[in-house]
């Protein structure tokens, strides 16, 4: 999904597309909490009897068939909308399609201040001339390029110690074991559901708005203040945890729980969000698959790790668990300072840009301004007549 989020998204909007990715993870999230919650104050109705919402206290094979019920339901809704989304005008040249894939840009990008398609033209020749660009390094540079290519190996390890990172700032091991780590502060099972659901909608809102200021203010910028604002929330969180374990302090614990729900607002306004953009939009055409695919991987890994041996971490060093996190994050950090490029408001075909890969005689697209373009109409309204006489 990030792979194509990145692919049909214009330049221009392509951080509020990709952290949409975010978003409807975190709404699975949300619903996949609220449902297991037990409420007795909202009571639905199922075969003539009284069922509260949630299934938390449910005894029957209801509580597990309704749950794996509505996500197979979700599922097939999905599955049915592939049919009417457009196919990656990239992957369309690249099968000699250039004629709908001109069409397809035409489509995405249409502006009403921009009648001749000035924009979608501009980015289909730049697109052409990459992916020859691109085919040629293929052939030229063989199967390891990305890794035996430098600018290409400088690509994947960003892009994993990115996806690492993210996972490193404890968000799955706080946001699985939510439930936990609020009864551990004295709140009841009740109530340390209802915080663990508010936490993972607070997820999605945040997501949201942070796909909404991606564009604008840089992946770079916001990654940085991400990390960096987790970390002050994450420590605080686990200082307070650890005064409410030698005081049994409930001031320490309500402190505690609101870092925590800050900490949820940092990562997935600033965090989150541009993580999947970045990852999905730092490769060339030919790699983007298989870069993005080992980004992801990794983060898959890591959080396999941090989350399988939470349970030991917890029973045994408690709060201490979540200094690894803290120094990991603040590492993290520092390698983003130093080595990831800003890569927001660039075509993808501009990425070569930052890796010193980028033929001298391409432009920076997302520079051009639609109704300025004026000057290149003539030759933007034959660029689908070129096609066809090709």
């Amino acid at each position: 999904m990030p792979v194509y989020f990145a692919e049909v998204s214009s330049p221009l909007v392509r951080g509020l597309i990709s952290g949409a990715h975010g978003s409807f993870i975190n709404l699975g999230y949300a619903t996949a909490n609220w449902i297991g919650y037990h409420s007795p104050f909202l009571t639905l109705s199922f075969a003539l009897t009284p069922t509260r919402f949630g299934t938390f206290h449910v005894t029957s094979t209801f509580a597990w068939r309704f749950p794996n019920a509505i996500f197979v339901i979700l599922a097939l809704i999905f599955g049915a909308g592939t049919f009417f989304i457009p196919e990656s005008p990239r992957w369309m040249v690249t099968k000699g399609r250039e004629q709908e894939a001109l069409a397809i840009l035409c489509h995405l990008h249409r502006d009403p201040s921009d009648p001749t398609d000035s924009f979608a033209n501009q980015e289909f020749r730049l697109m052409k001339t990459q992916l020859a660009e691109d085919e040629r390094s293929r052939i030229r540079l063989g199967r390891w390029q990305i890794i035996t290519h430098k600018p290409y190996r400088r690509r994947l390890v960003i892009s994993c110690l990115l996806m690492t990172g993210a996972m490193s700032t404890g968000v799955l091991v706080i946001a699985n074991y939510a439930p936990l780590l609020y009864q551990s502060l004295g709140l009841s099972n009740s109530n340390s559901l209802i915080l663990g659901a508010s936490l993972t909608t607070v997820g999605m809102l945040s997501n949201a708005l942070g796909a909404t200021i991606s564009d604008r203010f840089g992946r770079r910028r916001l990654l940085l203040l991400g990390f960096a604002s987790t970390l002050v929330m994450l420590s605080l969180a686990t200082g307070l945890m650890a005064w409410y374990t030698r005081t049994g302090s409930k001031g320490s614990a309500a402190g505690a729980v609101t870092a925590l729900f800050l900490y949820g607002i940092c990562y997935g306004a600033l965090v989150d969000v541009n993580v999947w953009t970045v990852v999905g939009e730092l490769f060339p055409s030919h790699l983007r698959s298989l870069g993005t695919g080992i980004g992801v991987s990794t983060l898959m890994l890591s959080a396999l790790l941090w989350v399988a041996i939470a349970p030991v971490a917890s029973a045994t060093i408690g709060w201490k668990y979540y200094l690894v996190f803290i120094c990991l994050t603040a590492a993290h950090m520092v390698h983003i300072w130093f080595q990831l490029p800003e890569t927001s408001g660039l075509a993808l075909e501009e990425m070569e840009r930052l890796f010193g890969d980028l033929p001298p005689d391409q432009t920076r697209l997302a520079s051009l301004r639609v109704h300025d373009a004026g000057t290149d109409s003539a030759t933007d309204k034959t660029e689908a007549e070129k096609i066809e006489e090709a």
